[in-house]
């Protein structure tokens, strides 16, 4: 837990100081002023421009880089009672509502990407995880040694989660009057980049191929590094586009510039993954071309949902996962390249806050609604009973080749939305 409050006080304090200056320059007004202040982002111009925001961190700047430890214990203090007393820095913004809107839902965390495959009975009862069985298909299904995955009938289906019936799109089926065909979904655990998702919400990923010859577990392992280098492959179509949609909305070029910085951080991240699992084992290995990410409508409204979805949820779940993996990885190469990712990752988080709140700076009322509105649908689209108990599921032996267990994952989620993005989202809208 204290590694998701130290990631908190980072965020906050990236909010606090360096967005202050971005916000300035976005705006049509002094620009030639701000260009001189925004290069020394400290402790004068935190003074200056906090009393106008809508920050209740005012303590701040005392404590922005030399304690973690220290900037944690204020943010205990200062955003919690929030829900409680919107009268102490905030009836003059837009405030009072908000632990309303961010409170009702119970304690909610956010959904990651999911996958989806369907096929013929005969082809899942082989991958079966027990005896169950609805609608005439196994409730769940596992990685099976000796299943040729690259049949094409397995075609889609990925075993980074273990597979459950979805039973509502089963059920569509035998409505139609099929009767062999058994859908399935599965989590994609949010750490791996952010996505790229077309018009109908599916994640748009490059096809890769390899050979893997491996017990289980390690296969699992190799598994997961494999699809998170396909996810951040697909983050460097995902950034390319965030430039120009900051670009197309009039965002602060130090926004801008942070965006395509991502893009090729993204690219090396990519190379980490897939050197990963070449050093557990996986032979062959060939990445296909990514596609460009499908092109959205440029508004600031849109922008900002996007960003929280994408940047604020992913990006920061995605740094204090690779940081919990990277203190339980025995691998020193494997542990390195996590601390790399962990550290970018974090800098993508706050380009994402920082966004968010230029956003909220420029569009007002409706980009605050938009964003109360994500998070309520974030919380209320949560299964927590079932996510928890089918990550308690898991074997055992992930976690020392650099992948955390579905539980641990499970723990980030409800760490992270508590913790970090609760709090930050109150203090940006």
């Amino acid at each position: 837990m204290l590694d998701a409050r130290r990631l908190r006080s980072h965020l906050l304090a990236t909010l606090a100081v360096g967005l202050l200056a971005a916000c300035d320059r976005g705006s049509p007004e002094p620009a030639p002023v701000t260009a001189k202040t925004t290069k020394q982002p400290d402790t004068e111009q935190l003074d200056t421009k906090q009393p106008d925001t809508k920050q209740p961190d005012a303590e701040q700047p005392d404590t922005k880089q030399p304690d973690t430890e220290q900037l944690d214990t204020k943010q205990l203090d200062t955003k919690q009672p929030d829900t409680k007393q919107p009268d102490t820095k905030q009836p003059d913004t837009k405030q009072p509502e908000r632990p309303d809107a961010l409170d009702r839902p119970k304690r909610p965390r956010p959904t990651c990407p999911t996958g989806h495959w369907c096929g013929d009975a005969s082809a899942a009862r082989p991958l079966a995880k027990g005896k169950t069985e609805k609608l005439a298909c196994p409730e769940q299904l596992k990685f099976v040694q000796g299943v040729n995955m690259a049949d094409p009938e397995y075609r889609g289906l990925e075993f980074i989660r273990e597979p459950i019936l979805d039973v509502s799109a089963t059920q569509t089926k035998r409505d139609a009057g099929d009767d062999d065909t058994c859908c399935y979904r599965w989590t994609i655990p949010c750490p791996g980049g952010r996505p790229v998702l077309d018009a109908r919400g599916e994640l748009v990923r490059p096809a890769l191929r390899a050979v893997v010859d491996h017990p289980e577990t390690r296969a699992r392992a190799i598994a997961g590094w494999l699809d998170d280098a396909r996810s951040e492959s697909a983050s460097i179509a995902s950034f390319e586009r965030v430039v120009a949609e900051l670009r197309a909305v009039g965002a602060p070029a130090e926004l801008v510039a942070a965006a395509a910085e991502a893009a090729r951080d993204e690219a090396r991240h990519t190379a980490l993954c897939l050197d990963a699992a070449r050093q557990l084992g996986a032979r062959d290995i060939t990445l296909g071309p990514r596609e460009p990410a499908p092109p959205r409508p440029a508004n600031l409204v849109r922008l900002a949902v996007d960003t929280f979805v994408e940047g604020a949820v992913g990006e920061t779940m995605a740094a204090l996962a690779a940081t919990r993996a990277a203190a339980r990885c025995e691998l020193p190469q494997i542990r390195a390249a996590l601390l790399e990712i962990a550290q970018d990752e974090t800098r993508h988080a706050a380009l994402a806050w920082q966004t968010l709140a230029w956003a909220v700076e420029r569009g007002g009322a409706p980009v605050i609604e938009a964003l109360r509105s994500e998070a309520r649908r974030a919380g209320a689209a949560l299964d927590p009973e079932g996510d928890d108990a089918r990550a308690g599921s898991a074997e055992a032996g992930l976690e020392p080749l650099g992948r955390l267990e579905p539980a641990a994952l499970a723990e980030v989620r409800r760490d992270v939305w508590r913790e970090v993005i609760q709090p930050l989202l109150a203090a940006v809208a």
